[in-house]
């Protein structure tokens, strides 16, 4: 029951506010290629993800903790490089 809620917190807070913060950022001639490119992106990086966990499972002999804590130590990093390499700007009119 829990991964439903966290799910939906993942589907509200980057998939769409990606997009919304892409749409303000992008011109619009650019719009549906920024669009298209962040929906391969995120597409590429659940199925690498998947993938990669898959891998991770094998190698650490079935025990899923050792799996989900590589996970959450490359999202640390990937929250570390968000915050260190984004910042906001004013939108576009």
């Amino acid at each position: 029951m829990a991964s439903q809620g966290l799910n939906g917190l993942f589907v509200a807070g980057f998939l769409v506010a990606g997009q919304m913060f892409l749409n303000a950022q992008a011109d619009g001639d650019l719009r549906a290629s920024v669009q298209g490119l962040f929906s391969f992106v995120t597409g590429a990086g659940l199925l690498i993800g998947n993938l990669l966990c898959g891998w991770l499972r094998a190698q650490a002999g079935g025990e899923l903790a050792q799996t989900f804590a590589v996970g959450a130590g490359i999202t640390a990093l990937l929250v570390l490089v968000f915050l260190v390499g984004f910042r906001d700007r004013p939108a576009r009119a």
